[in-house]
């Protein structure tokens, strides 16, 4: 069995918190990873897609916790939304016990309609991921610490150097583990089952009415699809799906609260600018988006700039798997000047220490591709730590961009 790496976080926020909240998309393996939690911290388990269960939580919430005492791990939370009031005064009597509750959702409480009691100062939330490429191959270091430290070189002495081929595959079918030990025949119709259900199940537990024109959603799905990696343009949505700007902009919001998409907010230290420029969207497994753009090996290998595009996708979710397991908290951004230079990723520790990550699938670099980096450099040099490019290259190398070293690693490295 694969260890999750953000389970020394859960066990630290337990003797903290008196409610920790574990969410993500389904079949992340939130589960069975609570199980494992149950049986070392002694827990009550209890699921609400156990329909006995579900029901006695609906009619009779207070006979539910008679019979399913804390300290209870209550997996699928969001199918008894109206139970958090419960949750809140049990843990409002008995304000120093910590670790009484921990749930798990596959939507974002915090983003439900039917939520409407804050649970701050009570609750502490993580996100579960699908497998990183630490999780998959049992390597032990957290990538954004390791980026930061001069002598980062030294962690990738070890690793096992993937092959082309299990690089596409990896981009294509992506990190859920349950789709790891399917045969590949098999994972058209385990994403197919997969979309079905979170559309026709999940999006009720977000809204309280019935959603106009729901049929667009999958065609919604499809046309992000082709969009990730890039500026989220709701306008040419609304215009394609000839759907409103709200409307489009509703139904993002839904399949982010499903953990499906995720936008990156550009970096900006003003506020007011941040606000009115573009986020830009990718979808959390590169698995979704190879099953919505039926992306093929065949199509990557002759596509680079599809490749790119996945790559970069790629690259951003083990970002964000690495920040959720770190000991150290990071945000994450996009540059973009108004010159239109990028860099793909700024990421910004507590001490308001930078690095930068561009992403490139060619094997050679030049100095006329990172003008992205020239400009961030020209602009916020003071607070900039290091700044790297992750490309398809075999060697760690440099380059000197105005006296400042850019480091190309190996894109292979994080297969």
């Amino acid at each position: 069995m694969i260890n999750r790496k953000i389970e020394s976080k859960i066990l630290k926020a337990l003797n903290n918190f008196r409610i920790v909240y574990i969410n993500g998309a389904r079949q992340t393996g939130k589960t069975t990873f609570v199980k494992q939690i149950a049986t070392k911290k002694s827990y009550n388990y209890v699921t609400f897609d156990d329909e006995e269960k579900l029901q006695l939580a609906k009619n009779n919430p207070n006979l539910f916790f008679v019979t399913n005492k804390p300290p209870i791990i209550i997996d699928e939370v969001q199918k008894v939304p109206h139970i958090i009031n419960k949750i809140k005064t049990f843990v409002d009597n008995k304000p120093d016990k910590k670790g009484q509750f921990i749930l798990t959702g596959s939507v974002d409480l915090l983003k439900s309609v039917k939520i409407n009691e804050s649970l701050a100062g009570r609750m502490v939330g993580y996100e579960l991921y699908p497998f990183s490429f630490t999780e998959l191959n049992y390597i032990n270091f957290s990538l954004l610490e390791i980026l930061f430290k001069p002598d980062f070189y030294k962690y990738f002495e070890n690793i096992k150097n993937q092959n082309h081929n299990e690089i596409l595959n990896r981009l294509l079918i992506g990190g859920f583990p349950e789709i790891q030990s399917i045969d590949v025949s098999m994972h058209k119709k385990w994403f197919s089952n997969y979309f079905k259900a979170r559309i026709s199940k999940d999006i009720n537990s977000l809204t309280e009415n019935n959603l106009r024109k729901a049929n667009k959603i999958p065609e919604l799905l499809k046309l992000l699809s082709m969009q990730s990696a890039n500026l989220l343009n709701i306008s040419n949505l609304t215009n394609k799906l000839k759907l409103s700007f709200d409307t489009v902009g509703n139904y993002i919001y839904l399949l982010e609260a499903m953990f499906l998409i995720e936008k990156l907010k550009p970096y900006e230290k003003n506020v007011g600018k941040q606000v009115k420029k573009m986020n830009k969207l990718y979808f959390t497994d590169t698995g979704f988006i190879s099953h919505l753009s039926r992306i093929s090996e065949d199509k990557l290998l002759k596509d680079r700039k599809l490749f790119g595009q996945l790559l970069e996708n790629y690259i951003y979710n083990e970002l964000k798997k690495h920040i959720s397991f770190s000991n150290e908290n990071f945000e994450i951004f996009y540059y973009r000047d108004n010159k239109t230079f990028e860099v793909d990723f700024i990421i910004e520790n507590n001490e308001g220490q930078i690095i930068c990550v561009e992403v490139k699938s060619a094997q050679n670099i030049t100095k006329k591709e990172l003008k992205g980096l020239q400009s961030f450099k020209r602009n916020f040099e003071q607070n900039i730590e290091a700044m790297y490019v992750f490309y398809g290259g075999e060697e760690i190398s440099a380059i000197d961009i105005d006296n400042f070293p850019v480091y190309l690693l190996p894109y292979k490295y994080l297969f």
